[in-house]
């Protein structure tokens, strides 16, 4: 039933392979952790209710986010591995396995394909009751899943293959190299930690003070990792949840979701670098390029003391190319989406038709050039063209599928100043144009001692949902992205020329909607 590859053999089959880190079930998003934190809710309620009759609007906020960028993650790669654990406690697949749909039955089959590959830690069958935490549903899903006459056999990687001593070896220098990601910040100069930080920050404020607390605690994590030698479970516990990761309430502490952010993409680059991979982040999550985790995985190092000139010239020019290729890559992963429909609504059956077509084939084989030869400007145009093709057909087949879809959304075009957690802009709807105004009141204090604010202003691709007014971001279109320098006073007037558009309208936010759900986005 379970035949065990090794990392070399699964390169030598030569699809293209990613690691989706939104399958971990510890992924999720700022506004998410935040909610969870403020609620006092723990990993594991969340992970049973996402799959419950009546799953509150957390849990299945939870369910969409992991399920957006994992489809995500299907539709712009050849093969995707998932850790095994995924199979027994997280929601979106456990509950797909028990859908009893034609979900289950592509996701069945996606497996037997081997699209879908199972990673082992150090099992040697695929349906071995874990010793971890697993959903109430969890073994039910993947006896079901064993269970099925139409899945024979189930091939899952394992760093080992089949080798047990080697396997053993293997996962001590996976357990190892953890370690000595975490251990970075001791090494990094001011300039690149600060780089690291500006990554776990990402869209939030703080000041240079701030800033440099959040380094100290880095270097402090890095010293504790460097005396105790722990893994990710007990880096859990001692910084991110006040006693079991999955049982128990996170902590409050100020930049508790920065070092979870830290914790999660060493994690989760950790395994594909030793296979050879490609980690596929969520949208909105630091990369591993981001968290300048880069040149150590790009190629071996060498090690032989005796190494001459020209093998050393050999490995610099490697490392060289190899680090376009990421540098192309990490582009692609911030970029490639799914303007319309959301990822959230399609399903596995969704996605075997979606992979059938030409235009994904012609966007994948594009995407590999691309990728293979970074630098070539003709190549990367070739890219972006099969990628428009594709999106264009995938929009064009969503909306045949049936009125209520097309009655139920419209596209828009957007533009959003936004300042920390406070925005402003307007939205284009044919004819409509549509302010997004919140309250003038939650404008955040000025930034600097001049009065400036940085001010991000975004111009993309929105979804406009008609029942019950609510605007939600599409997954993808970030077309322009830039940053500048505004006084609050040319914020203020921004603002009353944005509301003059309609003289009845009072400063507040959008009816049905909110602040929050004018900007909130599905990736």
């Amino acid at each position: 039933m379970t035949r065990i590859i090794s990392p070399a053999d699964l390169r030598a089959q030569g699809a293209s392979v990613v690691f989706p880190q939104s399958i971990d079930n510890q992924f999720m998003t700022a506004d998410l952790f935040a909610k969870i934190r403020q609620r006092g809710l723990t990993l594991k309620g969340l992970l049973n209710n996402a799959i419950s009759d009546h799953p509150d609007p957390i849990s299945t906020q939870l369910f969409n986010e992991s399920k957006t960028e994992y489809i995500r993650s299907l539709l712009y790669s050849r093969r995707i591995v998932v850790n095994r654990a995924s199979f027994w406690n997280n929601p979106v697949l456990v509950s797909s396995l028990l859908s009893g749909t034609d979900d289950h039955d592509a996701l069945v089959s996606l497996i037997a394909g081997k699209t879908i590959m199972p990673y082992l830690f150090n099992e040697s069958d695929f349906s071995q009751r874990p010793a971890f935490h697993v959903l109430d549903a969890g073994e039910k899903a993947v006896l079901r899943l064993v269970g099925d006459a139409s899945l024979t056999e189930v091939e899952c990687v394992r760093l080992g293959g089949a080798d047990g001593a080697e396997n053993e070896r293997e996962n001590d220098r996976l357990a190892v190299r953890f370690r000595q990601q975490l251990q970075l910040p001791l090494e990094m100069g001011p300039q690149r930690l600060d780089l690291v930080v500006t990554a776990l920050l990402g869209d939030r404020a703080a000041s240079p003070r701030e800033r440099a607390k959040l380094a100290d605690e880095l270097r402090g994590v890095a010293k504790w990792v460097r005396r105790t030698k722990p893994n990710r479970n007990e880096l859990y516990r001692k910084y991110i949840t006040r006693n079991d990761p999955v049982a128990s309430r996170y902590h409050g502490d100020r930049f508790t979701f920065e070092l979870k952010k830290w914790f999660d993409v060493v994690y989760n680059s950790n395994l594909p670098s030793l296979i050879e991979a490609r980690t596929f982040t969520p949208n909105g999550m630091p990369t591993p390029l981001d968290a300048q985790l880069d040149w150590g995985r790009i190629a071996p190092r060498i090690e032989a003391a005796g190494a001459d000139f020209t093998d050393a010239s050999a490995e610099v020019l490697d490392r060289a190319r190899n680090y376009a290729k990421l540098k192309a890559w990490d582009a692609l992963e911030r970029q490639l989406a799914v303007t319309l429909p959301a990822p959230e609504d399609l399903t596995h059956a969704d996605v075997m038709v979606i992979r059938s077509w030409g235009t994904w084939e012609q966007m994948m084989e594009a995407m590999e050039d691309h990728i293979d030869q970074s630098l070539d400007l003709a190549r990367m145009r070739e890219f972006w063209r099969a990628y428009n093709e594709f999106l264009k057909e995938l929009s064009l087949w969503w909306l045949a599928r049936g009125r209520a879809r097309r009655e139920a959304y419209a596209a828009g075009v957007a533009r959003i100043w936004r300042w920390g957690s406070w925005f402003m802009g307007l939205v284009n709807l044919g004819d409509e144009v549509f302010p997004v105004l919140p309250s003038m009141d939650e404008m955040p204090p000025l930034g600097d001692a001049e009065g400036m604010v940085e001010v991000a202003v975004e111009t993309g691709m929105f979804l406009y949902q008609k029942a019950g007014v609510e605007w939600r971001r599409s997954q993808a279109m970030r077309g322009i992205e830039k940053v500048q320098k505004v006084s609050r006073a040319e914020l203020v007037r921004m603002y009353e020329s944005i509301r003059a558009l309609h003289p009845s309208l009072e400063s507040q936010p959008l009816p049905g909607g909110g602040a929050d759900t004018a900007t909130e986005e599905t990736a």
